[in-house]
């Protein structure tokens, strides 16, 4: 594993939207606890878009890849591997974790925002309770939406991602699914998602898992019972959270599938599935 030459450096894209910071794990772990990641002397980078869903879909997908080709354009600088990027996120961030994962190999999502001409494409993926179809999100709440809080309202978050109130705009929507960008390029993915998450349901989650799974691709799913919503970080180190949490998976290698079975999700799992892709 590489060593980074940094200690924080934060990258100059020159762009109102985008901020990206670079981070040594040493340095992470005073803020996230991670002592996993500390001890592999892994290198970090933070990405803040803008004002998540509530920006435009152009601008996060643009934004997020330009973040991810200036990494690979100074991976030298930095000491980084730029043929080994990994990507997380939660909710919000989840979603954006997926995209980028699944359309590495999608030229007209790039955009020409900050650094082009290198590839965007990362060699691993974690989201945290992503949405992913918009379009089924009040149909799987745990509970009822109210006049202020459906997905299908013209104010939601969705909605003004994609410009127009979600039921009236289906094919929009759909361009702002990952899983209708599934090819044989895409990377490994594992998601975690709450069952009792009262936002952003958990058959969102699952629809992913499953559009990977169909595909044969590489994938995780690990459904916690008890989570909702966040904290992420909890995912990986509360018990209450973790409870009767479940694991299931598919491999590329003969499409082979393993059923949910019991299973306790820590950040040594998440480091573990890294090493293991990124090894590849």
């Amino acid at each position: 594993m590489r060593k980074c030459r940094y200690k924080f450096v934060k990258a100059p894209l020159h762009h109102p939207r985008l901020r990206v910071r670079l981070e040594s794990s040493s340095k992470v772990e005073k803020f996230r606890r991670n002592q996993e990641l500390a001890e592999r002397k892994q290198c970090q980078a933070w990405s803040r878009l803008g004002r998540g869903l509530k920006q435009l879909f152009f601008e996060i997908k643009h934004d997020i890849k330009a973040a991810i080709r200036w990494l690979r354009a100074n991976a030298a600088k930095y000491n980084l591997d730029p043929n080994r990027i990994a990507m997380m996120g939660d909710s919000s961030g989840g979603w954006t974790t997926a995209m980028a994962a699944m359309t590495g190999d999608v030229p007209e999502m790039e955009g020409s925002v900050g650094t082009t001409g290198v590839s965007s494409a990362v060699q691993a993926a974690i989201a945290f309770y992503p949405p992913t179809n918009f379009l089924t999100m009040d149909a799987w709440a745990i509970r009822k939406c109210g006049e202020n809080n459906c997905h299908d309202r013209e104010s939601s978050p969705e909605s003004r991602l994609v410009g127009c109130a979600i039921q009236t705009c289906p094919e929009k929507v759909q361009a702002a699914n990952p899983a209708r960008y599934l090819s044989a390029a895409d990377p490994p993915i594992m998601i975690l998602h709450g069952d009792s998450d009262p936002l952003v349901p958990h058959n969102q989650g699952e629809q992913l898992y499953m559009a990977l799974n169909k595909a044969c691709k590489e994938a995780v799913f690990i459904s916690l019972p008890k989570a909702g919503h966040g904290p992420w970080n909890g995912f990986l180190t509360t018990d209450a959270i973790r409870e009767a949490a479940t694991m299931r998976s598919t491999s590329a290698a003969g499409c082979t599938v393993t059923n949910p079975t019991p299973y306790t999700p820590t950040w040594k799992a998440v480091i573990d599935f890294l090493d293991a892709q990124m090894k590849k």
